[in-house]
């Protein structure tokens, strides 16, 4: 029960405030870019975490959807850089600076809260915190190149 109780935890962890997503395209037609690349890595992470529902599994699938949101991050930022002009360019450059600086100021409360957890559930919920923080860079990222590509 516990185990059961987790994994639908860390699942509705993962979707956020967002509600369920479907997986079928045609639920979601003017689903933005963003969107779809949540949808995909979430599926992706759901169907790992099906497959293997232990904590070790769930952390190796949390561990593998944050590199998945990591690389996502890394090619909207380029993505991004190349639909700007130069000083937009030093302007998101620098706010990447911060961000990055946040992040990890970000992590380390995390950590620091799991930390103070009994039990191994914690580490892939603690991971999933994680998985948040770039999640929602990548989002917005994603949001300012849509609204780039209205021009």
């Amino acid at each position: 029960m516990r185990k059961l109780l987790l994994i639908l935890g860390l699942v509705f962890f993962a979707v956020g405030t967002t509600g369920v997503t479907s997986t079928r395209a045609s639920d979601t037609p003017d689903e933005s870019p963003g969107e779809k690349i949540k949808r995909r890595i979430e599926k992706k992470q759901e169907d790992c975490v099906e497959k293997d529902s232990s904590t070790v599994g769930m952390r190796t699938c949390a561990e593998a959807a944050y590199v998945e949101w990591d690389r996502e991050m890394n090619v909207a930022y380029k993505a991004l850089m190349k639909e700007l002009p130069v000083e937009g360019q030093n302007a998101l450059r620098e706010a990447q600076r911060e961000w990055i600086k946040y992040r990890d100021k970000e992590f380390e409360a995390i950590d620091s809260v799991y930390s103070q957890m009994e039990g191994t559930m914690w580490i892939p919920i603690r991971i999933e915190s994680r998985v948040r923080v770039v999640r929602e860079r990548v989002l917005m990222l994603r949001h300012y190149l849509e609204i780039l590509s209205e021009r």
